[in-house]
């Protein structure tokens, strides 16, 4: 789901400042989704996993985590505003680990923002 569909789907009345703070979670999750895409194709991926589980355990939670918030904005779930506090921290995490994971295949990591 890309961040300018948000809104759209969104219940109506909702606070501007959710609204964007789930916009910008959505853009988030769509730029590590597809750093991750990128790691999964890499010749020293399957290595890399076998030497380090729970650094991979960790981006495969951070997924799941992704896609729960996903089908929450997709179903208009009323947890939703409960739901970003959990997300923030997993984008937080999936960015350190994925850096981690560039470096350890000595990739140069692209550049991107971490929520404060």
């Amino acid at each position: 789901m890309h961040p300018r569909w948000a809104r759209a789907l969104l219940p109506s009345g909702m606070p501007d400042e959710l609204l964007q703070r789930i916009q910008h979670l959505l853009g988030q999750i769509e730029a590590h989704e597809t750093r991750w895409g990128q790691l999964e194709v890499h010749p020293a991926y399957r290595g890399w996993v076998r030497q380090q589980p729970s650094l991979h355990q960790s981006v495969l939670r951070a997924r799941r985590v992704f896609e729960r918030f996903r089908q929450a904005v997709e179903q208009n779930d009323p947890r939703l505003p409960h739901l970003l506090d959990d997300l923030e921290e997993s984008v937080h995490y999936l960015s350190r680990d994925l850096s981690r994971l560039y470096s350890a295949l000595g990739l140069a990591a692209p550049a991107v923002r971490l929520l404060n």
